[in-house]
């Protein structure tokens, strides 16, 4: 469950019975916490989509909020049967501030794993302070866009999972083809 959850993670009240993203709840939320949403060209930019630039992940509050809400989620009958993925808004589209640069690996700008850091940093963060409350809780983090190679300076903790979604992959030949150079590039990030 879960996935391109940012957003929905930012603008939830704790107290919310419905987790969904409205423009209303952002509208309310930065407000009280401009600072967890994403700086763009300079200024705080007011998101509520999974389509939107991802928010301030590098900001201590708003993880500490992230982890609650995430615990609220999973906290429910059947939460904790399956993985929850933590992931970004499906963009990406990051937040602009120097303390979320910060989180990248300078080695791995221009590639596919331009922001595997920040991504891991933030996966791994959320996680921590979900599991002060679940030990048990089943989460795990993906591969995907702008991060499908592994963190240079984060290490992913082992009771995460992380799934690989390389939607570049080509179905006409077997990912184990020699020849086929878009699944050499999957078999890579494996």
């Amino acid at each position: 469950p879960c996935g391109h959850i940012q957003s929905t993670l930012l603008v939830s009240n704790i107290d919310d019975k419905n987790f969904g993203a409205t423009k209303e709840k952002a509208l309310a939320q930065f407000e009280k916490h401009p600072e967890w949403f994403p700086l763009e060209n300079g200024k705080r930019k007011l998101i509520w989509t999974a389509n939107d630039r991802n928010p301030c992940v590098s900001n201590k509050e708003y993880l500490d909020h992230a982890a609650e809400i995430i615990c609220k989620w999973i906290d429910r009958p059947h939460g904790r049967d399956s993985y929850m993925t933590i992931g970004n808004n499906d963009t990406t589209l990051w937040c602009e501030c120097e303390n979320c640069a910060a989180l990248d690996a300078p080695e791995l700008k221009g590639t596919k794993g331009a922001i595997s850091d920040r991504d891991w940093y933030m996966v791994g963060d959320s996680a921590k302070r979900v599991w002060k409350k679940f030990p048990e809780a089943k989460l795990c983090g993906w591969a995907y866009q702008n991060y499908w190679y592994p963190p240079a300076r984060v290490k992913i903790d082992p009771r995460l999972k992380v799934f690989v979604s390389f939607n570049n992959q080509c179905w006409r030949h077997s990912c184990l083809d020699p020849k086929c150079t878009i699944n050499l590039e999957l078999k890579k990030i494996y």
